[in-house]
């Protein structure tokens, strides 16, 4: 240590003035807190203890062993500043009042080590860290409940030591409600810092060696972007400390983010379905597409739901609503890999042609596309997200996390078949939009071949940046949170699917290949995290939450609410989408017994709450309609909306009948059993699930609004809802926990009618021109006179499923043809329905027209609800169904058959777009 009066008055140094002082170097690198791991600080009256714990990995200086590390060690090394002054050029880091109050002092009012506790050093703790399960010390125990990953140990080899380190911040000048930025003045730091203003303190020997590799700023777009632009994003290491006085912490949840660069760019497209010529001139003023005609100009950058606004939308409004803390649980981003142009960085034109070139190139090159793209990504929003709130947020890892390439919009498992997926859906965009949006490589599915390969390194950039612990405890009085990494490997038929003779055959009975992912090291022997989780299950605190990406208990898309409460046991398969296979029976067995009090998940993208009791799970809540569930904080299972991809509902009872356009029926639906109509379930004034009541025995079993008998009714299918998270507000330790799910309120996450018809595939099929089978039943066509356009096939209709008002034919030449048609659907005895739209001839000649030539485009427009952005624009191709010309047995006269324009003519509505005649003809 140095002369102690210099260092006294080195303390009282003003911000220009100038000190050397000399102190034995010990250089550290603190592990936690970090960004996605904060500490979070109780304190509660003046004079009582504050408690940080950290872990530092200390090293050996050229001399020889350092020698274990000291109190003194800690208080001289160890700074601290508020949160918001951080990186400003005159942040003071002040060295702890410790150091300056008491280790100086020769009558110090408390030991140092009294205020600094260290546990002993772990050496190689690539072996031995984590295994010490078995210790009796509370201190050192701790220590047990973290798994850091591998890799970083690695990376760090010089530094062979391990320390949990405990420091009592109760003299320092901290505040309850403030955030601050701690960091270890190293070597380099130190010495650097000779000669220059107090503050002056940096982690750049940490920086140095991930630098190249991992510390990759964005490298410049153009020849024109300077360091200093927005389009880098300085990359720092943070190491975040909350201080609160509350009793209990508000802990909002937030998961399934897909966070992807690719977000950016779609949020700026100017494609638009409908395009009227005076649309389409290749104009550009250098910032904007030029629109003269803006009714038939809806871009996809006014409809699409971008995840990463969402992401920020909906982390602002739960701490706006009172979260004390947020826990992310994992697909923080879409994949590793991300596209990089000038339109990731800002909002820029950029003509649609070369868009679709750069989303289509080759992934694999680093002309448009960097690796940890997407990380950095969402370290910036999430270090957005910080300064607004000044509250810490807690991340963990996904599946998706862990892979590297992002897929077209289309992919399919099928070689050499292009099939849609549902995932496509997501972006509130329907099939057409999201391959318009894309470009050509829409159909690729090369890339999702890849998606499935999920590797530890895709996550490196994240472990040294964002969070260096997989598996971790945070502690806060009665709280314990422990937060579970996925792991690289995933299980797409979980073992309760499988036999011993036919491990393939028998996946049907839970969702097959291309389901939802479980997580297969969850809990495995593999693992330390089991090992953990039965030390931390041990622990004191009454309140005990996990949360993993993977769920406990959650049901696949076909299983209703009913079905849950009446008939399923939390071991059945439906029960099972999306879990995890280590040691869940063990977990739920906890849960059940009161042991663990709450189990969160994610992945799944739906809402759902429930509570746990004799094997079974009820639903006390769901979806996006329960507002706010008091509860004990006891046995919950709780699985949370996406925040970012537009969720699903979970059905209420399995049946729907033929009521449209009732929000609340599709939430209830009708239960069938032993020849009788149930309402769905109902609950008592407790929130437990009282048992079926039947409702409508004296009317008959039907539907008492639209008199559909209860066996034609049809099951449910997923229907979307807005994304957001959930908000867990505690009253007391031995009292209730209020569950508030927080939505999007950004308008493009409201699930657009048209996404859901085309997601269901209603107005999806071929269509006919009603009572024209030949040019002559044409040429007699009155010219004032409204036709059908009718669906050739039947469809089941569906609870909750919108019909839009009205219909407006446009093509590329003719900017409107002034006719408005109704949508009309016409149902038969077993509820199966046609749909009729009205149009005149003049109309429809020009549409034929349009449709059946290659210079020329043809779309309907469907409307919903008055709203410009809830229109379903569809391209309309028309042609003549040669299937059954070739099976004709009608010899006689087949040539005039075959030339005849209205003979076996079918109109069809395009789920794909024309993107080479789009470029052609529109200046794309």
């Amino acid at each position: 240590m140095g002369d102690v009066k210099s260092l006294e008055e080195e303390a009282t140094l003003q911000e220009n003035e100038i000190h050397e002082s000399d102190y034995k170097n010990f250089d550290a690198v603190i592990l936690s807190p970090a960004l996605g791991c904060p500490a979070i600080v109780k304190k509660s009256k003046d004079g009582e203890d504050v408690i940080l714990e950290m872990l530092l990995l200390t090293w050996s200086d050229e001399k020889g062993d350092q020698g274990a590390l000291t109190e003194a060690d800690v208080a001289f090394h160890l700074r601290y500043c508020p949160w918001k002054v951080k990186t400003k050029t005159n942040a003071y880091y002040r060295r702890m009042k410790l150091y300056e109050n008491i280790v100086l002092k020769t009558s110090p009012p408390e030991p140092i080590e009294a205020l600094i506790k260290i546990s002993e050093k772990y050496d190689n703790v690539c072996d031995s860290f984590g295994n010490n399960n078995d210790c009796d010390d509370d201190f050192t125990l701790k220590l047990a409940h973290t798994n850091v990953f591998e890799k970083v140990l690695k990376t760090y080899g010089v530094f062979p030591y391990l320390y949990k380190v405990s420091v009592n911040l109760k003299y320092e000048e901290i505040a309850a409600g403030c955030l601050y930025n701690f960091r270890w003045v190293d070597r380099q730091s130190y010495e650097s810092g000779k000669g220059k203003p107090i503050w002056w303190c940096s982690d750049s020997f940490v920086q140095s060696i991930l630098s190249g590799k991992y510390n990759q700023q964005l490298k410049d777009y153009g020849d024109n972007i300077n360091e200093t632009s927005d389009e880098n994003v300085k990359v720092y290491i943070y190491h975040p400390v909350y201080i609160s006085n509350k009793e209990l912490l508000d802990v909002g949840h937030v998961t399934d983010i897909h966070m992807d660069s690719r977000m950016d760019v779609y949020a700026q497209s100017e494609a638009s379905v409908i395009e009227v010529k005076c649309n389409c001139s290749p104009k550009d003023n250098g910032r904007e597409r030029t629109i003269e005609d803006d009714r038939f100009h809806i871009p996809i950058k006014d409809k699409i739901c971008n995840f990463n606004q969402v992401f920020t939308n909906v982390c602002t409004e739960l701490f706006h609503k009172g979260a004390d803390v947020l826990v992310l649980t994992g697909d923080l981003v879409d994949y590793n890999r991300g596209i990089h142009t000038e339109q990731t960085h800002k909002k820029k034109y950029v003509p649609i042609s070369k868009v679709w070139n750069a989303l289509e190139s080759d992934v694999t090159k680093d002309e448009y596309y960097r690796t940890d793209r997407n990380w950095i990504t969402f370290y910036d929003r999430l270090i957005d997200l910080y300064d607004k709130s000044e509250k810490p947020v807690v991340t963990i890892l996904g599946n998706h996390d862990y892979v590297n390439y992002g897929m077209a919009p289309w992919p399919t498992t099928l070689v050499g078949l292009v099939q849609p997926w549902n995932g496509v859906f997501d972006q509130n965009l329907t099939l057409y939009e999201s391959a318009l949006c894309y470009g050509p490589g829409y159909k690729d599915f090369k890339a999702f071949r890849k998606d499935l390969d999920e590797r530890l390194k895709y996550v490196e950039w994240y472990m040294f940046f964002i969070n260096p612990l997989a598996d971790f405890v945070l502690q806060y009085g009665e709280q314990s949170m422990f937060m579970v990494d996925w792991g690289e490997k995933s299980s797409v038929i979980p073992p309760s699917a499988k036999t011993k003779m036919f491990p393939l055959l028998t996946f049907n009975t839970y969702e097959g290949v291309g389901s939802l992912h479980h997580a297969k090291n969850v809990f495995s022997k593999k693992k330390k995290n089991y090992a953990i989780y039965k030390a931390w299950i041990k622990t004191p605190p009454s309140i005990k939450m996990l949360f993993m990406h993977a769920t406990a208990i959650c049901p696949r898309d076909d299983v209703s609410i009913g079905e849950i409460d009446y008939d399923l046991s939390w071991n059945d398969n439906p029960l099972q989408y999306g879990s995890f296979d280590g040691e869940r029976e063990k977990v739920l067995n906890d849960l059940e017994s009161g042991k663990l009090s709450i189990v969160v998940g994610g992945h799944s993208h739906r809402n759902v709450i429930m509570k746990v009791a004799d094997g079974r799970a009820q639903v006390i809540g769901s979806a996006d309609n329960f507002g706010t569930l008091t509860t004990k904080h006891k046995k919950i299972a709780m699985v949370t909306s996406s925040c970012g991809p537009l969720p699903k509902y979970i059905p209420g009872g399995p049946l729907v009948c033929g009521c449209t356009g009732n929000k609340s029926r599709y939430g209830t639906g009708w239960d069938y059993r032993d020849g009788k109509l149930y309402e769905y379930r109902n609950l008592d004034k407790d929130g437990n699930v009282s048992h079926l009541t039947t409702r409508h025995e004296v009317e008959g079993d039907a539907c008492p609004h639209c008199r559909m008998p209860a066996k034609k009714m049809v099951r449910k299918h997923p229907r979307r809802h807005r994304p957001g998270g959930n908000l867990m507000t505690f009253v007391k330790k031995d009292e209730n926990v209020n569950i508030t799910s927080v939505f999007s309120s950004l308008s493009t996450t409201e699930p657009r009618p048209g996404v859901m018809c085309d997601e269901q595939e209603v107005f999806t099929g071929l269509m006919i021109l009603k009572y024209i089978e030949k040019a002559s039943d044409f040429i007699r066509w009155k010219d004032d006179t409204p036709l059908e356009i009718v669906s050739r096939t039947k469809f089941n209709r569906y609870g909750d499923m919108e019909l839009p008002e009205q219909v407006q034919y446009v093509t590329y030449l003719n900017d409107d043809l002034g006719v408005y048609g109704s949508v009309v659907g016409k149902s038969d005895n077993k509820n199966r329905i046609r749909i009729s739209q009205l149009i005149m001839k003049k109309s429809f000649d020009e549409l034929m027209k349009a449709a059946s030539q290659n210079s020329d485009f043809a779309f309907a427009r469907y409307s919903f609800n008055g709203n410009k952005y809830s229109v379903w624009d569809r391209e309309i191709k028309m042609y003549k169904e040669m299937k059954v010309l070739k099976s004709s047995k009608e010899n006689d006269g087949m040539s005039r058959k075959r030339t005849d324009p209205f003979k076996w003519l079918v109109i069809k509505f395009m789920r794909k777009p024309d993107l080479k005649k789009r470029m052609k003809l529109c200046g794309y």
